[in-house]
Formats: structure tokens, C-alpha cells, sequence
């Protein structure tokens, strides 16, 4: 009888259990080489985010890189953010407080992310959502609002980083200057309420300007980006394009902003410095005047789209400039408001926008004939801001002083602010209108606490150094005449006096940098030069010792011809180096007999300290 020969069932069913663990086992290592591709690539993109506990138990939060997606040059100039760790907010914190980011929520929609209002730990907030893509602007406006406390700038209150970039501001209860200008409102803004505006974001700018080091250049003022809390008072906001110069260069390759506002040599070629600000500015206080958009719409008032700077500046080249820009007011102000004060505002508009960023004024200035105009929107006098200067005149008596002042003299100048310090300029270029109202465009130095450095490389309490900083002023700001030597003359004075300062070189407002990159630097002691000591100075390097640091009596000192630091010894000092520790025993001098010399500044009455 013949056997049916086959496969035993229990061979089968094991076969069955092998094939479906095989199955399970390979759909297992896909579904990991997956999820891992796709934690790492999540990875990539967050900023690395390390915890850092301080011994009071006070955490801080340094964000070290940037995301994935920018370029690797970016990201090896972005430093370290330190962030107090108070400020850091849960997802779930963020989440409940817009009930998952309800639409509801939302008020505002920009380039990099959407806004929801939210109520935070009591307080009302608003909260930027942005994507890892935008990680680049996330990090600028942390670089920023970390650093800066000022009334007039937005406040940042946190973060959170989960799936989503997260920034936690201030809430602004009226929306922005934007809305309150070119949106449906019912009240419209009063022209007294708009000259506040905008000295408020003028005070704002100035400050990142001028009173931060080193200078940090907004790039993206725009009406949008005015803020107006409850009780019309402005405040500067969305910083994501701001740029820190001590990150990157004086010029961009690719250039971000908003049309309308970019000045021309940002547009065209990507140059950066304050006076891009400036410029965008000038185009806010023309809406402010006009409530037209920064740029109009096709068939509004030409057949084609048309800057509002242009629009302006074609009513300034009319034969009756005060009738052309009456057309351009804004019909909601009616036909009540003073016209000169419309007049300044506009007069000061041309100047914020002028081609030659070197001509516009700094925000300091502006910010000084915002103050008038708000103290006096009345007064009939166009000052020197606002005429038509076309005559350079050789020279200005200062007062009812003897003094007369010309291009290339040193000045000292009052400072727009009571508070503040009065500041040494150079005298670039006099100028008159036709109402001989003169105003002066001046070079700025600056002290060594406004450098990036500060003051422990500079030593000298009168030691300036030029700037790439212009101003323009009313030439009343000239308090007095003073002299700015170089210091081989300034060692030279037999008495200093109060208008004597010495310089040694220039300094890039912008950049940070000096030119030279390197100045001769006194004792490595670094106790302040007193011009009284006597001092030995390096022939090779210029750098100067005390003796008494070098462990040379003053006797000895005043023998020597010829003296070279450590790090400048001759071949012979090499061989038989005299080795005397320098205080602290920082390093090593090695004076010989003949590789020696002193220099004695003179005694004067009045010494820097």
C-alpha cells in the first residue's frame, strides 16, 4: 500500500514560527534605523542646549550652535547665549495657555512664525512659534533682547525649544503702528500722538545704536515692527534680523528686510551700518505724516508701484514745497494741526533719508529734535535740521566767545542728553540755509570705555580715539575748541589742560576694530600711565615698562640706550639673558648693557591718570 510522504505538521508549524520571528525581526531593524535616522535629523536641527548649574543653585541656559540648515560659516560666528535658566518655559506650559495653539489664539502672522496671545505665570504674554528652519532668527533675537533693557524695546520674558522654536514676550495691548496707520480703526492717531511714536522708537534705536557695545543694527524698522501699548507709547520690536557687527562683516551677501525701507547701499550692495536704521526710520516718520504705505500700490498714484520716498521727494523738488507736501498729509489729521511742526517732521524725514548714508543723521540727533518738536510743536523756527543748506562757509564764532571754529578743528560737543557726557569731534564740514541757521557735520571720538575693549588697554583718562561715527548738529551744540594731539606731542606739553587729549589711532564704530589692529600698550602692570614715571619703551614692539617692573633700579635705567621686552630679545640676551621676573611674575624682561633705553616724559602740572 503505498505511503503519502509529506512534510510533519509540527515541521510546518515551527517553519511558520521561524519565518514569522524573521518577519517581525527585519520590520523591528527598519522601523530603528528609521526612528534613529529620524531623532538624529530632529537633533540636528535644535540649537544644542546645554544646562549649566551654578553654585547658588541659579541655573543658566547656553545655547552654543545653530540649526542644520545654515551655512557652517554662520555658525562658527555665532557665540554662546547665557540665558537665566527662570526664563525657560515647558511645552506644556506654552500649550495650555493657547489650548494647543487654537487659531483663536492667534494674533499675528510674520515672516518667521505666528504670534498667540497667552497669560504666563500671571502676566500676559505673546508667543512666537517658529519652525527649526527659522533657528537663524531665533538665535539673533536672543543675542539681542538677552542684552538690551530698555523702556522702549520689547521685553523678552522666555523660550522653550520642543518640536517648535518658541520666544515669550511682553504682551503690547494696541497692536502695532502698521495697524494703527493703514488699518481699519476708529479713532485715528493724533499728530502730537505720532511725534511721541516716534521719538519713542527713535529712543529705542538710539540705544542700540549708540549705548550698547558693540552696536547692533536692527535691520528690519518697519511700521509693523512699532509696537503701541495701551497708552500710546511705542516700543521696538522683532529683532530676528538683527545683526551683532561684532558677528560678521560691514557687508552681506544676502540681503533681508522689507522693501520700501531698505536704504540704497543695503539694497545694492549689502553694506550694514546704523544708518540702515536711520534710513527705514526716515520712511516711518513719512507714513506717520502721510498714512500711506512704504511703498504704494499699483495705480494709487502712478501706474506702476511707487516708494513713499519717492512720492516725498517729488513733492521737495516742486517750486512750493510747503503746498506739495500739504497734499501728502494725512486727511484724517483734517486741517487742524500746525504745519510746521508736519513741516519738521517731514524736513527730517528727507535727511534720515538721504542717498549718502555719511550725511544722515545718527539716531542720537534725531532723537534731540524729536524732544523739541514734542516740547514745542508750535514754535515757528525751523531749526538747523530742516533748511535747505547749500552754502559751506569757511568758519562759526562759538557764542560770544573769540573763538572761530573751521573744518578740521577739535571740538567739544553738548550731548543730547543732560545726563550725559559732553564728547570731542573732529569739524568735518560747516554749512548755512538761507535763514543763516549753521549746522556742522562732525567726526566723533570716542573714550576707551565706549570700545569693545574698554578702558583696561588704554591708559590715560584723556586718550581718545577717532571714530567712523559722523553727526550732524546745530553748530550751538559747540561748547568750546580743543586740541587732539598725537602722543609723542602730548608727552612733549609742558602743562595739560583741560582742552588737551592725545589719539593714537581710528576706531571702527561698526565693526569693533581698531586701525591700527595693534597700539603700543603701557606697563604690563598695567597700572595707569602717569606721564611723571620714568618708562622704558621697547624699540622693536613701542610697548612701555616701568623699571621697577623689569626689577631696574631708576639709576640703572636712566644709563641705557637701548632696551628690547622678552619677547623682542637679541641673540645676545638670548645667550646671556638678564632674568628679572616681572611683577606678579607674568613674564620676563632682559635689559643688558647695551640693549637698554629709557624715556622720560617730561613733568607737567596736570597728569592723566
Amino acid at each position: 500500500m503505498p505511503v503519502k510522504r509529506g512534510i510533519p505538521g509540527g515541521v510546518i508549524a515551527v517553519l511558520s514560527i521561524a519565518a514569522i520571528a524573521v518577519v517581525i525581526c527585519v520590520v523591528a531593524c527598519v522601523h530603528f534605523v528609521f526612528c534613529r535616522r529620524k531623532k538624529v535629523a530632529e537633533e540636528s536641527s535644535v540649537p544644542n542646549v546645554q544646562m549649566i548649574e551654578s553654585g547658588h543653585g541659579v541655573g543658566t541656559v547656553e545655547i552654543t550652535s545653530e540649526s542644520a540648515p545654515l551655512p557652517a560659516s554662520v555658525s562658527q560666528k555665532l557665540k554662546g547665549i547665557t540665558l537665566a535658566k527662570s526664563v525657560e518655559f515647558t511645552y506644556e506650559e506654552l500649550a495650555m495657555a493657547t489650548n494647543n495653539f487654537d487659531i483663536s489664539y492667534k494674533i499675528g502672522q510674520g515672516g518667521f512664525g505666528s504670534v498667540y496671545y497667552a497669560e504666563l505665570r500671571g502676566e500676559k504674554a505673546a508667543i512666537k512659534k517658529m519652525s527649526m528652519q527659522a533657528s537663524k532668527e531665533f538665535l539673533a533675537e536672543l543675542k539681542v533682547l538677552t542684552h538690551v533693557n530698555h523702556v522702549n524695546l520689547v521685553r523678552l520674558r522666555g523660550y522653550c525649544i520642543k518640536d517648535f522654536l518658541f520666544l515669550v514676550y511682553e504682551y503690547i495691548d494696541n497692536g502695532n503702528l502698521r495697524h494703527h496707520l493703514h488699518g481699519r480703526v476708529t479713532e485715528p492717531l493724533s499728530l502730537s500722538t505720532r511725534v511721541q511714536i516716534a521719538l519713542d522708537s527713535a529712543r529705542g534705536l538710539e540705544y542700540i545704536h549708540d549705548h550698547t557695545v558693540p552696536v547692533y543694527i536692527h535691520r528690519d524698522i518697519k511700521s509693523a515692527n512699532i509696537l503701541i501699548d495701551k497708552n500710546f507709547r511705542a516700543k521696538v520690536a522683532d529683532f530676528g534680523l538683527a545683526r551683532l557687527t561684532e558677528v560678521g562683516s560691514a557687508s552681506l551677501s544676502h540681503v533681508q528686510g522689507t522693501f520700501g525701507y531698505m536704504a540704497p547701499e543695503y539694497a545694492g550692495s549689502g553694506d550694514i551700518s546704523p544708518k540702515i536704521d536711520v534710513y527705514a526710520f526716515g520712511v516711518i516718520l513719512f507714513e506717520l505724516i502721510s498714512a500711506k504705505e512704504a511703498v504704494l500700490k499699483r495705480g494709487e498714484v502712478a501706474t506702476e508701484p511707487k516708494a513713499l520716498v519717492t512720492l516725498f521727494q517729488d513733492a521737495f523738488s516742486q517750486p512750493d514745497q510747503t503746498e506739495a507736501l500739504q497734499k501728502l498729509v494725512d486727511p484724517s489729521l483734517g486741517d487742524d494741526y500746525p504745519l510746521n511742526l508736519v513741516l519738521k517732521v517731514a524736513y527730517l524725514a528727507k535727511a534720515c533719508t538721504h542717498e549718502n548714508p555719511q550725511l544722515r543723521p545718527s539716531m542720537r540727533s534725531i532723537v534731540v529734535e524729536l524732544m523739541t518738536l514734542s516740547s514745542s510743536p508750535e514754535d515757528s523756527y525751523i531749526g538747523s535740521f530742516y533748511g535747505t543748506y547749500e552754502t559751506i562757509i569757511d568758519s562759526y564764532a562759538i557764542g560770544s566767545t573769540n573763538k572761530v571754529v573751521k573744518a578740521g578743528d577739535c571740538v567739544l560737543m553738548r550731548p543730547s542728553e543732560s545726563n550725559s557726557a559732553h564728547y570731542v569731534a573732529r569739524v568735518e564740514k560747516i554749512e548755512a540755509d538761507n535763514r543763516n541757521n549753521v549746522r556742522v557735520q562732525v567726526r566723533r571720538y570716542y573714550r576707551p570705555e565706549e570700545t569693545v575693549g574698554g578702558r583696561e588697554q588704554f591708559h590715560g583718562a584723556k586718550e581718545l580715539f577717532l571714530s567712523d561715527h559722523y553727526d550732524i548738529q546745530s553748530a550751538h551744540s559747540i561748547e568750546e575748541k580743543c586740541i587732539v594731539h598725537t602722543l609723542e606731542n602730548y608727552t612733549k606739553l609742558e602743562n595739560v589742560g583741560s582742552q588737551d587729549y592725545c589719539c593714537r589711532f581710528e576706531y571702527k564704530h561698526v565693526s569693533g576694530t581698531f586701525l591700527p589692529d595693534r597700539v603700543p600698550m603701557y606697563c604690563k602692570c598695567k597700572m595707569p600711565y602717569n606721564p611723571d614715571d620714568l618708562m622704558m619703551q621697547c624699540d622693536e614692539c613701542k610697548d612701555w615698562y616701568h623699571p621697577a617692573c623689569l626689577d631696574v633700579r631708576i639709576e640703572r635705567a636712566r644709563l641705557l640706550d637701548h632696551f628690547n621686552c622678552s619677547a623682542h630679545r637679541c641673540k645676545e640676551d638670548v645667550k646671556k639673558p638678564h632674568r628679572t621676573p616681572l611683577t606678579k611674575g607674568k613674564s620676563f624682561a632682559f635689559p643688558s648693557k647695551r640693549s637698554a633705553s629709557a624715556r622720560r616724559s617730561p613733568r607737567r602740572s596736570n597728569t592723566m591718570s
